[in-house]
């Protein structure tokens, strides 16, 4: 567990007892504030990846000097890695705190005594346990795209500074492109994560909450839309 999420159960423990007589809605309120600012984090990550894409696409058709267009990559790759680290860290303390909100809601909805409502109870508390799951499944397919496109570009970065010139960078056009495609397939994943967030969002949430996306820099980049 990261020293963040055990700082936030401890703050929201502490919450709880000094705060409200209704630690079932604090618990909600909580996962819901988790679901937005973990989407917010993530259309940040998914602009920092269609940025480096931008570079990637910029080195490609670079004439003359190489070395601008070439360090303008690195630099945006090295953004790149730190955000999947993030994001790696991310995806394991949202598994930790649904598997504690969910797990807390099934239990106190099993002392339910009224069969229908404890029955209606559980149904609902397994519904969103399968969203989170799903979040879960998509977080593992949004860091096995990072590592993907992060070995491209890694090996594009050993082979071009070793040879930064016109004849390496026309050889290596067929594994720039290879490279774009990994980046494009990176922000879709997260697209998909970041809208799975935001559907879950408005599952728990009393109040719906408005979905808005930033338009990326990138033309290959999801262009702002709201979700239901």
């Amino acid at each position: 567990m990261s020293y963040r999420l055990v700082f936030a159960v401890v703050t929201c423990l502490a919450l709880m007892g000094c705060r409200t007589n209704d630690p079932a809605r604090e618990r909600s309120e909580n996962a819901v504030q988790m679901l937005v600012t973990t989407r917010t984090q993530l259309i940040a990550s998914e602009q920092r990846v269609a940025e480096s894409v931008d570079a990637l696409r910029a080195l490609t058709a670079a004439q003359g000097d190489l070395r601008p267009a070439f360090d303008a990559f690195k630099a945006k790759v090295a953004l790149v890695h730190k955000e999947a680290d993030r994001v790696r860290i991310e995806a394991e303390d949202m598994r930790l705190a649904s598997d504690m909100f969910t797990t807390a809601w099934r239990n106190e909805v099993a002392t339910i005594q009224n069969q229908q409502l404890r029955g209606a109870g559980e149904a609902r508390a397994g519904e969103v346990r399968s969203r989170y799951d799903q979040i879960d499944k998509l977080y593992a397919e949004a860091n096995r795209a990072f590592a993907d496109y992060l070995t491209h570009c890694e090996d594009l970065k050993t082979y071009l500074s070793n040879d930064l010139n016109f004849p390496a960078l026309s050889t290596a056009k067929p594994w720039l492109k290879q490279a774009e495609t990994a980046g494009e397939r990176l922000q879709a994943k997260l697209g998909e994560l970041t809208t799975e967030l935001g559907v879950t969002t408005n599952v728990l949430s009393p109040v719906p909450v408005p979905q808005h996306r930033q338009t990326t820099t990138s033309p290959s980049a999801t262009t702002s839309t709201t979700l239901p």
